[in-house]
């Protein structure tokens, strides 16, 4: 399900999403595998970056520089940030956990 993040993220600057991770009955969980996140323009043609983060009840992911850039090939102001991991649970083990959230790239034009 997609969720909108409340700020504006500032182009070549830096934007830390929190992210944390709840199980099928609304519990938070650690999950069991590292968390890997993918940074793509609306349409989830362009890719600006990705990586993954230690697995915790609460990962920072950090995005800066270039990974917050503007291109020519995408004219949208629109980032969206995608999440997978998994998590085990009393109903199953490595159960999979993904979740997007889109933000506005703030375009500062003469930020180079």
């Amino acid at each position: 399900m997609p969720v909108s993040l409340d700020i504006r993220a500032t182009e070549r600057s830096t934007y830390v999403v929190e992210a944390s991770f709840t199980d099928e009955d609304g519990a938070q969980v650690v999950p069991s595998s590292d968390v890997s996140w993918t940074l793509t323009d609306r349409s989830g043609s362009v890719n600006f970056g990705s990586g993954t983060v230690t697995a915790a009840p609460t990962v920072n992911i950090v995005l800066s520089g270039d990974t917050l850039r503007f291109q020519e090939s995408s004219m949208s102001a629109i980032r969206t940030l995608t999440v997978e991991t998994t998590y085990d649970s009393t109903v199953g083990v490595g159960l999979p956990i993904k979740a997007a959230a889109e933000f506005v790239l703030e375009n500062l034009g003469a930020v180079s």
